[in-house]
């Protein structure tokens, strides 16, 4: 049973932590005052600007016209301006691979073909020759040297690929394996290779290499690339796209018409958190719709069901320890690298920029997911508003379908919709959950809880006592209480508990089809809200990490179906699109002005029917219902669309080529300004160097030195420190041990093994140098030895 003081001394750290700085004043550096008394984010207002070419942008920003660009910059000289400051975000490249069977030849839809071009390519010639080493190797589907990748990395090591690949064995396979299929009933007289080249059905088999034409490494890539697959006797066609045009093509399509073969996909880390389950379950498997197809039920879709179950086990927090669940996600993450949809190939850094002279300070951001919603909710600027720049956007056409499971989100979109909507529990860049929308009172394993019938069951350590549905009798594996911190919705009403009964209530009904990302619905065992205004809930949904971790199912006012963002809607503006509209609700377009209009007339006649939800029925009186509606009324006639949030910034305005966001300055908004600025500053521990042997004598001392350095966050300042945590494990295909650093000066950290422990080990271990701060994870170095 998890120690239930321990676990409140977690949270309760976490508060103080918030509390840290006096109630009235924040002292950010000797430039800065912030009134804590003010609500919402710091800057008074957001504009972002489209703009037609990263020349024009970097231009705006050193001339002082715009605070902060969004876009990859790499073809400019920037480390030569000092009117910047430059943001490094590591971005991991792969080949996405489209493996549907079409009317012509696909060689992709072949599992074997997909996963040799694996060795077809010189990852080393991409490091060093392309991207003029800004960048490294990275085989995993987590960028290296974020949280724990060290362990998904090891995993595809262990597959023994090799970093500058095999260009002329892999050709070799292709060609063979191409024979062999030409050779099948099927295809016999249909697939042949004449004058080194191949043809099916007497066409050129062509190759269609999708990629970003505004950046001249992928342009470099996909010339390398093209030519490795002439090689093999295709045709090649290279698609240079804008990011719209790309979004269209690859993820709007149905991959059996063709339109593209291979994309270059950049991705960043899907979370900071430890646990990497979002990160590979996104890249590794259907359950996030991240798969060619896309999860739309109308096109050809891409399946594993291997994968997908593995994936649902961990999802669904069937998992009884720390081990199992890392032997799961490694299990999904070699299904996943087998299968060679996605090949990662290098993880190398986008490039965002700011004005020095328009801010008081460097960004908050985080150094493994770049620019997010708190670099800009905590953005000093010296005027107080903050100008964005986004690259070729038009606003007023955009799509915003918050229920549809199948619509692509952009960076951009998810930015601006972190600042609108508020999360209940978010990750800071340390990796910690930190609670918003709610507080977790506490958390118990092994809860007993007894039924209506009289019935009483348990479960012990998170052991699962029933496979979904869950049955009535049966008990979760967790129970968390939860306070809700309500706050208030733009329109300018309370959020109440009975928002999070109709948000549960509306998921039931029209999004438990998506059984991949809403689990609660099949991990759920039961909830309650209590007296004195607090919700228990018990669920089957556990992970073996210490401290919030352990929450189990919290109540969310999600109302969207798309799993890769937090979508929160009041209720009475989706009862209005429901009203006359249940059958499309999914193609609903919340920025569609018509739409606006429509709503705004079905909340008037929602009055004058003194309709209520079902939903709400005997929980909330009809006066309190037609107030609702009234205020909805009146932020549509104000604002001109119901895009009504809970978050820092209200949507002002819509343009073509700009949007408005304005920050909320009502007392009842529970985020004070500036409230997370100095939770997400601190220090982290880099490792500068490290000497280990490449081969050891098994039974003699080994020792192991470690350099580091303090690198101050977010201004990148470096100092020597003797403070830090290190440890070197040692990991091979069986087992994993552990050996402490201690600190012997400034920076320098050794592990000693004594001829006692050295006993122990032999043949190859991968040795993981894991270097943190104050327990917040920052670095590790992975090396390899031999002991003989």
């Amino acid at each position: 049973m998890l120690d239930i003081k321990r676990n409140c001394f977690i949270i309760f750290i976490i508060l103080l932590i918030f509390n840290a700085c006096d109630k009235n004043t924040e002292i950010v550096d000797k430039k800065i005052k912030v009134d804590m008394n003010t609500k919402g984010g710091v800057p008074n207002k957001i504009v972002f600007t489209s703009i037609n070419s990263n020349e024009e942008g970097f231009n705006s920003i050193k001339s002082n016209k715009a605070d902060l660009l969004l876009i990859n910059s790499e073809s400019f000289n920037y480390k030569e301006n000092s009117k910047i400051d430059v943001y490094k975000t590591p971005v991991l490249w792969s080949l996405l691979i489209n493996p549907a069977n079409t009317t012509d030849f696909n060689p992709f839809s072949n599992r074997e073909i997909r996963f040799a071009l694996n060795s077809l390519i010189n990852r080393e010639h991409i490091v060093k020759d392309i991207l003029k080493d800004e960048g490294v190797i990275n085989f995993s589907s987590s960028i290296i040297n974020t949280p724990n990748a060290w362990r998904l990395e090891i995993a595809d090591n262990f597959l023994g690929l090799s970093n500058s690949g095999n260009e002329k064995d892999a050709i070799t396979i292709i060609n063979n394996l191409l024979i062999n299929i030409s050779n099948s009933s099927e295809n016999r007289g249909k697939l042949f290779k004449k004058n080194d080249k191949w043809y099916f059905n007497n066409k050129l088999i062509n190759i269609k290499l999708a990629f970003d034409k505004n950046s001249v490494s992928e342009k470099n890539f996909i010339d390398y690339f093209g030519k490795t697959l002439e090689k093999i006797g295709f045709s090649v066609e290279k698609q240079g796209l804008s990011s719209e045009e790309a979004q269209n093509i690859i993820y709007n399509t149905n991959p059996t018409e063709n339109k593209w073969s291979i994309y270059l996909e950049k991705n960043k880390e899907a979370s900071s958190g430890h646990d990497k389950l979002e990160t590979v379950l996104k890249s590794r498997t259907t359950l996030y719709n991240n798969m060619p197809g896309w999860g739309n039920k109308n096109w050809w879709n891409y399946e594993n069901n291997e994968s997908k179950m593995l994936g649902e086990k961990l999802l669904l927090g069937k998992i009884k320890n720390s081990n199992e669940y890392w032997d799961t996600l490694k299990s999904i993450e070699k299904i996943g690298f087998e299968e060679a949809i996605r090949i990662n190939l290098v993880s190398t850094y986008e490039l965002n920029f700011s004005n020095k002279k328009n801010l008081n300070e460097k960004l908050i951001y985080d150094l493994q997911k770049g620019i997010n919603g708190v670099s800009l909710e905590n953005a000093y600027t010296k005027n107080g508003d903050l100008n964005v720049l986004v690259n070729k956007i038009n606003f007023s056409n955009k799509s915003w379908q918050f229920f549809n499971n199948y619509s692509r989100i952009t960076e951009s979109d998810n930015l601006i919709f972190s600042l609108l909507f508020n999360k209940e529990i978010f990750n800071s860049p340390y990796g910690q959950r930190i609670e918003k929308g709610i507080t977790v009172l506490s958390t118990l394993l092994n809860p007993k809880f007894e039924q209506t019938n009289g019935v009483t069951n348990s479960v012990s350590g998170g052991e699962v006592v029933s496979n979904s549905p869950i049955s009535k009798n049966s008990i979760g594996a967790v129970e968390s209480t939860y306070k809700f911190n309500f706050g208030v919705w733009h329109h300018g009403r309370e959020v109440k508990y009975t928002d999070y009964l109709y948000a549960e209530s509306f998921r039931k009904e029209y999004l438990q089809s998506n059984i991949s990302y809403y689990s609660e619905f099949f991990s759920k065992v039961d909830s309650k809200y209590n007296n004195d205004g607090t919700l228990t809930t018990w669920s089957n949904n556990y992970f073996p990490f210490e401290g919030l971790n352990n929450i189990g199912v919290f109540p969310s006012l999600n109302i969207s179906n798309n799993p890769n963002t937090s979508i929160v809607i009041p209720w009475e503006i989706v009862e209005a699109i429901k009203f006359n509209n249940s059958n499309s609700i999914n193609e609903f377009n919340f920025l569609d002005k018509n739409n606006s209009v429509n709503i705004k007339n079905n909340l008037q006649k929602m009055i004058n029917e003194k309709y209520i939800p079902k939903e709400l029925i005997g929980k909330i009186s009809l006066n309190e219902v037609i107030e609702n509606y009234k205020l909805a009324i009146k932020f549509i006639e104000k604002y001109h669309h119901i895009i009504i949030g809970n978050g820092p910034y209200i949507l002002k305005f819509i343009g073509k080529d700009s949007l408005e966001l304005e920050a909320i300055r009502d007392k009842r908004y529970f985020d004070e300004k500036g409230k997370w600025a100095d939770l997400f500053r601190g220090a982290r521990l880099k490792i500068s160097s490290v000497t280990i042997p490449e081969s050891a004598e098994t039974g003699r001392p080994l020792d192991i030195t470690i350099n580091t350095s303090q690198l101050n966050f977010p201004i990148d300042s470096k100092s020597e420190s003797r403070l830090g945590t290190i440890t070197a494990t040692f990991v091979n295909q069986k087992e994993e041990i552990i050996y402490n650093a201690i600190n012997v000066d400034n920076g320098i950290f050794i592990v000693n093994i004594p001829e006692e422990l050295s006993s122990s080990l032999y043949g190859e271990y991968y040795v993981v140098i894991t270097a943190s701060l104050d327990g917040k994870y920052y670095d590790n170095s992975i090396h390899k030895i031999s002991f003989k």
